[in-house]
């Protein structure tokens, strides 16, 4: 192959690569848009997946909840070794529900408790405590 021809070969895969979808650029892309961490993001994905059909006022309620979330559980909830005792693990499911009770009302009782089980599921498979996470050791 000559000096064009690879020239050539190689814009095209260069071409083909900018084509290709690239989910960490359609995850940082999405943090943009949403005004919402890595972290956020995937408590906010929690809460609203599969799709529901929210109002945009409703859609900022779930949003501030995801915030609120992982703010209040980091700062208060997660510390050192907080998985192996039982009352830390019990305060973080009290934390959890007493947060998602700021859901709106399109969540109906069946839901919520789905989404409760899933929001302490998440937290207690990523974060370790006193601030290590899987988001932690990612970046």
């Amino acid at each position: 192959m000559g000096e064009v021809e690879k020239l050539l070969d190689v814009s095209i895969v260069t071409e083909a690569d900018r084509e290709a979808p690239n989910p960490d650029r359609a995850t940082a892309q999405r943090e943009i848009a949403e005004n919402l961490s890595e972290e956020e993001l995937a408590s906010l994905d929690i809460l609203i997946k599969p799709e529901l059909t929210l109002t945009k006022q409703q859609e900022a309620e779930v949003k501030k909840v995801a915030r609120t979330f992982l703010a209040t559980l980091k700062r208060e909830k997660l510390v050192l070794d907080w998985r192996k005792r039982q009352q830390s693990r019990q305060a973080v499911r009290l934390a959890i529900e007493e947060i998602l009770a700021g859901l709106p009302l399109a969540y109906t009782t069946e839901l919520y408790q789905k989404k409760y089980e899933l929001a302490y599921r998440h937290i207690y498979d990523s974060y370790f405590g006193e601030g290590r996470s899987i988001y932690a050791m990612a970046s």
